[in-house]
């Protein structure tokens, strides 16, 4: 029996389909099954990225400017639910003048830990008429610096979406969701605001499984989980780890999956199950590396050095924390930075170097002060 995809049905690309030609979308429906047909066991988002991507490489369709804009818009930010972060810089080397293309090629450029280049690149993007893009601008710029752990302009952005969504329903389901879950996740290291940041993400969750946003459903489960870790409410934590992973599993999100099986690892590490959290931890790094995702290699990095450390491994552990160390710098997440100091002295204090374990605990005082500074 004949594979056909009505792309009509799929959640995560609802927002295109009011932005292109009926002739179109039959161009790319047509396109879309002829890859489902030849590769069945394809999610139905990286059938819609390889079809897109057909689609704009056929030569027996005449685009217009705006309809290949669209479809490269289409295929970014397709790319960037499945995170195949590669093909998202291919788009932005072969369209620069794709507003969408360059939005979600920020995003990449952060997971490859340039956040201050993924920034910039935001910022230098104008755009006009287009509120559901402007939307967009807004969510990714909130993302890149929550990325550093600046919560004001992610509330700032948060507020601008908010009004724009009133206006537009679009924006509501498809672009306001991914900067609240962010600024709740943000606020989570307020203990005073934990139970209240709780509730509201589980406020938001009905909405996302009746529009069946898988990409987001798995963020918030992913979120909703960390957030009953830190409340030492395991057994909901591992629920929600569960959800979010069942989720990211549907769309094969290469980059969700390492953040997921890092988090799983953690709570495996508490129950001291140690086989299991090293298993997770390795798959988190896996998939990270597939995703071309350096930001997300951080945090099984340094997870895993206490493995090689407690195995007189300790020269590849220090490697390992290093590599975190960097990372964290090149991001410039203050904390992350923090915890790289603090273990690398202590590393250092134990195998005898200690010039390198003062200059680690100078880094780390001196940030210190400088975090106090800030509150």
């Amino acid at each position: 029996m004949a594979i056909r995809l009505d792309i009509s049905t799929i959640p995560e690309i609802k927002p295109h389909l009011y932005r292109v030609s009926e002739r179109l979308l039959g161009e790319l429906e047509g396109h879309v099954t002829t890859y489902l047909q030849r590769h069945s066991e394809v999610c139905d988002l990286k059938a819609v990225l390889w079809g897109t991507l057909s689609l704009m490489r056929s030569r027996s369709t005449t685009l217009t400017e705006r309809d290949l804009m669209e479809l490269t818009y289409l295929a970014a930010r397709t790319a960037f639910f499945v995170g195949e972060l590669v093909i998202l810089d291919d788009l932005v080397e072969q369209y620069p003048y794709s507003v969408g293309a360059r939005l979600f090629g920020a995003l990449s450029l952060a997971f490859q830990a340039e956040v201050g280049s993924a920034i910039r690149q935001v910022q230098l993007l104008s755009i006009t008429n287009d509120e559901f893009l402007q939307a967009e601008k807004l969510a990714i710029s909130g993302y890149l610096h929550s990325m550093r752990r600046k919560i004001r302009p992610v509330l700032r952005y948060a507020r601008e979406i908010e009004v724009l969504a009133r206006k537009d329903p679009l924006i509501k389901e498809h672009v306001l969701p991914f900067i609240l879950i962010r600024k709740l996740y943000l606020l989570r290291s307020e203990k005073s605001l934990r139970g209240r940041v709780t509730k509201e993400l589980k406020n938001i969750l009905p909405s996302l499984e009746k529009l069946r946003h898988r990409f987001f459903i798995a963020k918030a489960h992913l979120r909703l989980g960390q957030l009953y870790f830190n409340q030492n409410e395991l057994e909901l934590a591992f629920y929600h780890y569960d959800q979010s992973l069942e989720y990211a599993q549907l769309i094969d999100s290469q980059h969700l999956l390492s953040i997921i099986y890092n988090r799983i690892g953690m709570w495996y590490l508490n129950q001291a199950n140690w086989e299991k959290a090293k298993e997770c931890f390795e798959k988190s790094l896996a998939y990270a590396y597939n995703s071309n995702a350096e930001w997300l290699s951080a945090a099984p990095l340094v997870n895993l050095s206490q493995f090689m450390w407690i195995n007189n491994q300790q020269d590849e552990a220090m490697q390992a924390v290093e590599n975190f160390r960097e990372i964290a710098e090149k991001v410039g997440d203050p904390y992350d930075c923090l915890t790289a100091y603090n273990i690398l002295s202590q590393m250092n204090e134990v195998m005898g170097n200690i010039e390198l374990a003062r200059k680690y605990l100078r880094k780390a005082m001196s940030l210190i002060t400088e975090l106090e500074r800030e509150d």
